[in-house]
């Protein structure tokens, strides 16, 4: 050992550590060697739910559940995840036609609705197409169908409530 007695005791902190180690070592081999071997079956079992084989046959069973709740909770996920930007594009018709306004601004309320319901579900569509394999085109293809049809339908939602209130309000 040196001389130094900072040297010192940094090397008797890393020789405890050491034997600290050490112990949680053996003590950590004596259970492994305690444990009990696996049957035959059980490392088939394994092997099988780590092969391809079995992970495709997972996916498969994923896949095919048919059953009614998850289909149910999917649906009032969309329904609920949908809330926010229909209410909201409901209240501009509301107001203008209540307020007998002209129509064009129903039009602009259903762009900025149909905007702010995009960057809504931002989210969604980034892990849609993120994992997609896809090409550019179909995925740009796809963006603007969707956009068109949510343009669509508050236009068209937007419409009929404003018409309906403008003429209960006259």
């Amino acid at each position: 050992m040196s001389d130094d007695p900072v040297s010192d005791r940094i090397q008797k902190e890393i020789q405890r550590e050491l034997d600290r180690l050490r112990a949680d070592h053996e003590r950590t081999m004596g259970l492994i060697k305690r444990m009990p071997e696996p049957s035959e079956a059980d490392k088939l079992a394994v092997a099988e739910m780590t092969s391809r084989e079995g992970w495709q046959r997972a996916i498969d069973e994923a896949i095919s559940d048919t059953s009614p709740e998850p289909r149910k909770l999917m649906l009032r996920v969309i329904l609920l995840s949908m809330a926010l930007p229909v209410v909201l594009s409901l209240l501009g018709p509301i107001y203008y036609g209540y307020m007998g306004e002209h129509y064009w601004r129903v039009l602009v309320w259903a762009g900025a609705c149909t905007i702010l319901g995009l960057w809504f579900y931002r989210t969604s569509f980034a892990a849609a197409f993120n994992g997609a394999s896809y090409s550019s085109a179909v995925k740009i293809l796809n963006v603007v169908a969707i956009i068109a049809f949510m343009a669509f339908c508050f236009v068209a939602g937007d419409s009929a409530v404003y018409l309906i209130v403008r003429s209960i309000s006259r």
